[in-house]
């Protein structure tokens, strides 16, 4: 128990925040101490004790010691929930112990939730006796609302929904707030509990959130308008007054939101993280390069090259010296630690300089990227458009993608590899985002290197030939075993021009979507 913490009837052991993507399975555990699982986006079902419960976005669970979970997400929908693990000596104090009359709830304010939630999980790890006040006191905020919702259940009211909508289609013109409790049909005082229930905000706070949001996309659009445009096309008449409420929300004001955007950054990476700078609007000073794989002046891939006109490319398959960086006079350095250029010497003790770390997924990458340069928003509106994408491609395979079982298999000069069902940007994007079937013999994650004996006892039905050196697999059909293999037999070995297929951030993805899906559409 941590000092500070042993004095109370309930306290906190955990925080962590999940994410399952579509069509994955967190398998059945057994919890060793009493939880809090809150879903912050997307929707699945949450098995309890073998029960099943249906979860979605805003929705909170009280689970207890000794249940036993599973959760299980959608082919449409991807979960980011929180799971808060705490121990209960409440038989011990003079306290009601907590409890839900339903298994899963909504909660009434979820930006409230999620906001508490995520301070947690930044003081969670730190040992300063300070810290461990602030999240118990952060802990007990939130057992605070789940007290509320036991005792007094609450149930959306879709007069105040109805008022949201209008705010939504009606935040360019002057809003006078005293009339949305008419419109809902409710004292002013009632309406803004009701409101405060549902959003976390007050309604003028709500409109001003909705007004800015707008306002940063038309900042950071190409041909960007006037601050004076800018504020009357979101409803405000004075542009001083617009400048004022901007820099009170954000911390900066819109101009200086606009410079951020266009800082000179510079990118020390083994990924092409350019990429997810470019889609939040950031062309990037310095960035890495491949030129033994692209063949472009540059080394940026093709689907990249025309948007880094102007970046200097950073040979990423040697060391990457710092002054070599330094040189393009950038005024942020965000660099990973990579086979080749770990994160030492010089780079450590550079001023400007932000050590990256790594991500499991693309949009993962994008969202921290996101955070460090606090344009939060924007993340998820890209992410949101890519997955749209996705579904797009995916309809029009379907009539392939539920054909068979596949395996994706890289043939390189004395290196054969089978990439895994999870742990991998493509196999994630064939598997779950393609609506492809894996073959039930491959378990493992990321990848595995395998011999020709061994692919020959897997004896896929299907095979894609993905990131190939053209002359070995060449020779490896000269194999007089080549004909055994199913795949072979059946011609149901796929070989596309894959060189740049790379699902690691925005622009990557969207073209390895659209690429993927019309090799195999032109199949048939």
């Amino acid at each position: 128990m941590n000092a500070g913490e042993d004095f109370t009837p309930y306290a906190l052991n955990n925080i962590r925040r999940l994410r399952l993507k579509r069509g994955a399975a967190l398998r059945s555990l057994e919890l060793n101490s009493e939880a809090l699982c809150y879903v912050a986006k997307g929707e699945g079902q949450l098995h309890i004790n073998g029960t099943a419960h249906q979860m979605k976005a805003g929705n909170c669970c009280l689970l207890h010691k000794g249940s036993r979970i599973a959760a299980y997400v959608g082919a449409d929908h991807t979960v980011i929930f929180y799971l808060v693990q705490f121990d209960s000596r409440s038989a011990n104090y003079d306290t009601t112990p907590l409890h839900f009359d339903n298994p899963v709830v909504p909660v009434p304010n979820p930006a409230t939730w999620e906001t508490l939630l995520e301070q947690l999980l930044h003081l969670i790890r730190s040992p300063l006796l300070s810290a461990v006040f602030r999240r118990h006191a952060l802990f007990y905020e939130l057992l605070h609302t789940v007290a509320l919702q036991c005792e007094q259940p609450w149930r959306g009211d879709d007069t105040i929904s109805k008022t949201i909508d209008y705010l939504q289609s009606h935040y360019m013109n002057p809003i006078e707030i005293g009339s949305l409790p008419r419109l809902a049909g409710l004292t002013p005082s009632a309406y803004c509990r009701a409101f405060k229930k549902l959003t976390g905000l007050s309604p003028s706070g709500y409109l001003t959130r909705l007004r800015l949001s707008k306002a940063k996309e038309l900042l950071t659009a190409p041909g960007r308008a006037t601050l004076k445009e800018i504020a009357s096309s979101i409803g405000y008449t004075d542009e001083l007054y617009f400048s004022r409420v901007f820099k009170k929300a954000e911390g900066i004001s819109p101009t200086g939101y606009v410079s951020r955007r266009h800082a000179r950054i510079a990118v020390v990476s083994h990924l092409f993280l350019q990429d997810h700078l470019l889609s939040l609007g950031i062309q990037p000073v310095a960035a890495p390069a491949y030129p033994s794989l692209y063949n472009t002046p540059s080394g940026f891939p093709g689907y990249l090259q025309h948007r880094l006109d102007g970046t200097v490319p950073l040979n990423a398959e040697r060391y990457i010296p710092l002054e070599e960086v330094q040189s393009a006079s950038p005024d942020l350095i965000i660099k990973m630690d990579f086979r080749g250029n770990p994160n030492e010497g010089l780079w450590q003790n550079a001023g400007n300089i932000v050590h990256f770390g790594g991500c499991s997924d693309w949009d993962d990458y994008l969202r921290e990227l996101s955070r460090l340069l606090r344009i939060e928003a924007d993340a998820e509106r890209i992410i949101r458009r890519v997955e749209l994408t996705e579904a797009s491609q995916r309809d029009k395979l379907r009539h392939i993608s539920k054909g068979g079982e596949w395996i994706i298999v890289r043939i390189l000069p004395g290196d054969m590899r089978v990439y895994g069902v999870t742990g991998h940007a493509f196999s994630d994007m064939f598997y779950r985002g393609l609506g492809f079937q894996p073959d039930r013999q491959v378990s493992h994650s990321f990848y595995k290197r395998i011999d020709f004996e061994e692919l020959l006892r897997l004896d896929p039905e299907r095979m894609l030939l993905l990131w190939s050196d053209n002359a070995e697999v060449g020779r490896l059909k000269l194999h007089p075993l080549w004909k055994e293999l199913r795949a072979a037999r059946h011609n149901q070995v796929y070989h596309p021009d894959s060189s740049q297929w790379d699902p690691w951030g925005p622009a990557g993805r969207s073209w390895t979507l659209k690429t993927c899906a019309a090799y195999f559409e032109q199949l048939g």
